[in-house]
């Protein structure tokens, strides 16, 4: 038979056993603990986020996915929590799932992108759905687990996706203020008069560029 557990009465994001208790993150409610039937009540009294999206254990305490605060971190002994919201210079306040990898990495799914998040040194990475190309932020990514070599498998509303962070490539080129020198309307496309506008700009940066119903064209 199954029973009810009164204190709990919300959506419950993720369970889990850790540090001697029972663990129970929701969705409304912050984080509840259960250690020989005793429940502790964790909310944003204490600085935890009232939305949590997923938690995970590491040795001393539990990693936390919240819905505002970014990815927070409560240590199992002193109650202490830590926020982290900045991740490879990216601001990132609401988190999807978490995962840890063979090397200790902690790979979070967020709004913008994919962060890893390296606990014993404090550095990260960040791959963004808007500039790195990774994927769609439609695809709206719900899961993570990480794979056999590097890979990382992601769910999402359009199936099973996976992704290699050793593959990635980074854009170093540093580009400065575009400084626009000129700007003309015109409906003549080729010589041949048209039903569609082009905007033609005339930039430090962009010479030649054009800007159309489909966006920016060279």
């Amino acid at each position: 038979t199954s029973q009810r557990l009164e204190k709990v009465r919300t959506t419950v994001s993720t369970i889990f056993e850790g540090h001697g208790r029972i663990w129970a993150a929701t969705m409304s409610t912050g984080l509840w603990s259960c250690k020989d039937g005793r429940w502790k009540h964790y909310t944003d009294s204490l600085g935890v986020s009232m939305a949590i999206y997923d938690a995970v254990p590491d040795e001393s305490g539990i990693w936390l996915a919240t819905g505002s605060h970014g990815l927070q971190y409560l240590d199992a002994q002193t109650d202490e929590i830590k926020s982290i919201e900045s991740f490879g210079g990216v601001t990132c306040t609401r988190m999807g799932k978490l995962a840890f990898d063979a090397d200790g990495v902690l790979w979070i799914t967020t709004a913008k992108g994919i962060a890893a998040y390296m606990p014993e040194t404090g550095q990260s990475l960040f791959y963004s759905f808007y500039h790195d190309g990774i994927f769609d932020k439609s695809m709206s990514i719900s899961s993570i687990t990480p794979g056999a070599d590097s890979l990382m498998f992601l769910g999402s509303k359009s199936g099973l996706l996976s992704f290699n962070p050793r593959r990635a490539l980074s854009n170093e080129r540093k580009v400065g203020r575009i400084v626009f020198r000129d700007c003309h309307i015109t409906n003549i496309i080729g010589g041949v008069k048209s039903k569609y506008k082009l905007i033609i700009l005339s930039s430090t940066l962009l010479p030649g560029w054009c800007a159309a119903d489909g966006g920016l064209e060279s």
